[in-house]
């Protein structure tokens, strides 16, 4: 029906892969590609999604780099107070990891990228594939 057409999504016209944005180091880049091919794959890959999938890997980029910065700084850190006073605290990339993460769960289950969303994707049988292509 036209309705149910018209809801379909503008799929990717399959001739490159969406580029990465502009100013993404060569690992965000490279993962990036790799999320762009599953969906491709999968047939989800279309125009409405690269944003969506823009804020997914940016909260990846988020994580990673809050994890280096935990790993080189610790879990706490020293901050100086407004009279001079030294105090330890809470390193503050921990809760940007935990926003990023938080992220990261929303978009990966929307994508269907978590472990057990990948489990619930059927897996097409060979014959079922060659009795496709003969339609």
């Amino acid at each position: 029906s036209r309705e149910v057409e018209s809801m379909k999504l503008e799929e990717w016209d399959g001739q490159r892969m969406p580029s990465a944005p502009a100013g993404w180091d060569y690992p965000m880049q490279s993962f990036w590609n790799e999320r762009c091919k599953e969906l491709k794959n999968a047939g989800y890959l279309a125009k409405a999604v690269l944003e969506p999938l823009r804020s997914y890997c940016f909260a990846v980029k988020q994580a990673r780099d809050a994890q280096e910065a935990i790993m080189k700084e610790g879990y706490t850190i020293e901050q100086i107070g407004t009279k001079g006073q030294t105090y330890t605290v809470k390193n503050p990339m921990l809760d940007v990891l935990k926003d990023a993460n938080k992220e990261i769960q929303y978009w990966s289950a929307r994508f269907g990228f978590t472990p057990l969303d990948v489990q619930k994707i059927p897996a097409v049988k060979k014959e079922e594939i060659t009795m496709n292509l003969l339609k």
